[in-house]
């Protein structure tokens, strides 16, 4: 793991760390960056309060706030809300999303009690165009 900040406060008793600054930490694929951290360690909570961005090989979230809590894996993101994921094109966007860190670093978000915005592209079928069998005509109707 690698974190990068300026101007950080550790208050050793209380098991907090705070940046003012902008910031930026990475583990494997998985990275997150903001315009300011805060870590509640007694709480097992980071808390991003502005420009809170994640990313992993092919998904990226951003919001303006967002808490992760590294014991539950527990993720909530809050205000002009993107996520972003390669497959399918998909790109949602709205207020809130609420979810989990996955194991492989993914994130599993739903939106509960609340609208999100969703576009995705389906990819086309390859192989050779499907041919529907003939119709047949129908049976004359007797009397």
């Amino acid at each position: 793991a690698r974190f990068l900040a300026q101007d950080v406060r550790i208050d050793v008793a209380e098991k907090t760390v705070r940046t003012r600054d902008p910031f930026q930490a990475n583990r494997g694929t998985f990275q997150v960056r903001g315009q300011s951290l805060e870590v509640y360690g007694k709480d097992d909570l980071v808390v991003i309060p502005a420009g809170c961005q994640l990313d992993r090989p092919g998904e990226r979230l951003s919001a303006d706030r967002c808490t992760w809590n590294w014991k539950t894996q527990d993720v909530q993101a809050e205000g002009s809300l993107q996520l972003h994921r390669a497959t399918n094109r998909q790109h949602t966007r709205g207020p809130q999303l609420k979810g989990r860190l996955g194991d492989e670093g993914q994130l599993e978000v739903t939106a509960p009690g609340g609208r999100v915005f969703s576009e995705f592209q389906v990819p086309r079928r390859s192989g050779p165009p499907r041919r529907d069998p003939p119709r047949r005509e129908p049976e004359p109707i007797r009397l």
